[in-house]
């Protein structure tokens, strides 16, 4: 039981790493610049320096890599079992028509299959191309069972086909909500 303790202990630590202050203050939030991607999945080796909100680095979306770093977490790692919204947030820039990208959130039990499947369009927002702006999505997955090995993933998701789409992301926050 005590090796069960320490080891989540370091795991949940890993996961909240962040490049600030507030994952440290509240532990339903993670968040990263892309300069710091501990704890954080890669779903492609899609990170750049070319164009960043801060920091160095930010990660992209294409054609060709279509799916970004993002937060893949156990929710036995979440310090609360009433969680029942996430809100995630960050800054985007847009090149390109880029139409078809959205933010993802999935909820997945210990056999992979899918709990929750929600997407949000990102286009409904209005930005300029080639300027950072922030956006910002809450998904409410209601009653969904998070116990038992459940876990999430969310990443921003680029399912366009023209070969000039790409979307920069920075500066991710996500927060788990209670209520």
């Amino acid at each position: 039981m005590k090796k069960l303790f320490i080891g989540l202990s370091l795991a949940f630590g890993l996961f909240a790493c962040g490049d600030n202050q507030e994952t440290a203050e509240n532990p339903l939030v993670f968040s990263t610049s892309i300069d710091n991607l501990q704890g954080w999945t890669k779903l492609s080796k899609n990170i750049q320096s070319e164009v960043s909100h801060s920091g160095i680095w930010a990660a992209y979306t294409s054609k060709k890599m279509p799916y970004s770093y993002g937060l893949e977490i156990p929710f036995q790692l979440i310090p609360s079992s009433n969680i029942k919204k996430v809100k995630v947030s960050a800054w985007v820039y847009k090149e390109g028509k880029n139409d078809k990208s959205s933010i993802a959130v999935e909820i997945r039990d210990k056999e992979d299959k899918f709990l929750f499947n929600g997407y949000h369009d990102i286009v409904k927002v209005p930005f300029e191309d080639k300027k950072w702006t922030k956006i910002e999505h809450v998904f409410d997955f209601g009653n969904v069972n998070t116990s038992d090995g459940a876990y999430t993933k969310i990443y921003f998701w680029n399912s366009d086909a023209d070969e000039t789409s790409k979307l920069y992301i920075d500066d991710y926050r996500v927060e788990f909500l209670e209520q």
